[in-house]
């Protein structure tokens, strides 16, 4: 039978592409998708697939352990409203989260892992199977951002990355050095437009991983949607952090980012390419 993977999906398309990617490896794949929240597209291309509801915890460990799992990807944005169901209607979750000091994200992810570190299963590397959507350092886009543009890009990536320790978020919108918008629980394609309304054209987005990115949970991503919303409110750069952040659809974004006159860039933090520390 190979090598078995569990999956534990939430929304968003990333769970298609890493459903498809340990396919590709040859991976048996095994899949929990949450009712009415999941893309109901995974059950056709999975392996094994259930079908659960977040009140139903027991359900899903019984699951992963008649299906042999014992090594898991958690993949997918999770929102609030769902956390905010769990804990209203699933003792167990409840009884953990008042445990937390704080409802961060990343507090939520450590209490998922450890939960399941209790039945013995393994959170992996989200790199297991996307290692070729990290990119390093690089301009993608036709020109190297102006000089302005690197400016603000510079002045966002520290902001960005104060957030990010913070886990509030792993996006901000700049413009003229000036902080337009911070990512919250919204998500980035939500802070993009809510930064338009707020400041027009011209905006630069940067998102960044945490100082310590831990790559088994909540890893930044962005794709055509981040760079579609960017072009909508007449936005001139997005930047995100080499090698920690997941890049999908790159030649299409590439692409429709040319047209639209959108700088596409990857930095790290000691950047090679600025010749200096960002």
């Amino acid at each position: 039978m190979g090598y078995r993977i569990g999956i534990i999906a939430g929304k968003g398309r990333i769970t298609e592409i890493v459903i498809n990617e340990a396919k590709k490896r040859g991976f048996f794949t095994v899949v929990a998708g949450i009712r009415n929240y999941t893309d109901s597209k995974l059950e056709a291309i999975s392996d094994e697939f259930i079908w659960f509801e977040p009140e139903e915890f027991l359900n899903l460990i019984d699951f992963l352990k008649k299906n042999k799992i014992r090594d898991l990807i958690l993949t997918g944005k999770i929102n609030y409203s769902l956390i905010d169901r769990l804990q209203n209607k699933n003792r167990i979750v409840l009884s953990l989260i008042n445990e937390l000091s704080d409802k961060k994200p990343y507090s939520l992810f450590l209490l998922l892992k450890n939960y399941l570190m209790k039945f013995n299963f393994k959170i992996k590397n989200i790199k297991l199977l996307l290692k070729d959507y990290f990119p390093e350092e690089r301009v993608f886009t036709n020109d190297m951002p102006s000089k302005k543009i690197l400016e603000d890009i510079k002045f966002g990536w520290r902001i960005a990355k104060r957030i990010a320790s913070l886990d509030i978020g792993q996006t901000v919108v700049v413009k003229e050095k000036a902080v337009i918008a911070v990512e919250g629980m919204e998500g980035t394609d939500e802070t993009i437009i809510r930064a338009g309304k707020l400041a027009g054209k011209g905006i630069v987005v940067v998102k960044v991983g945490r100082p310590y990115q831990d790559m088994r949970f909540d890893v930044p991503v962005v794709g055509f949607s981040t760079v579609e919303k960017i072009a909508s409110v007449k936005g001139k750069c997005l930047c995100i952090e080499a090698e920690k952040t997941i890049f999908l659809d790159q030649d299409k974004v590439i692409s429709y980012a040319n047209n639209n006159d959108i700088c596409v860039i990857a930095l790290k933090q000691k950047s090679i390419l600025l010749g200096e520390k960002v």
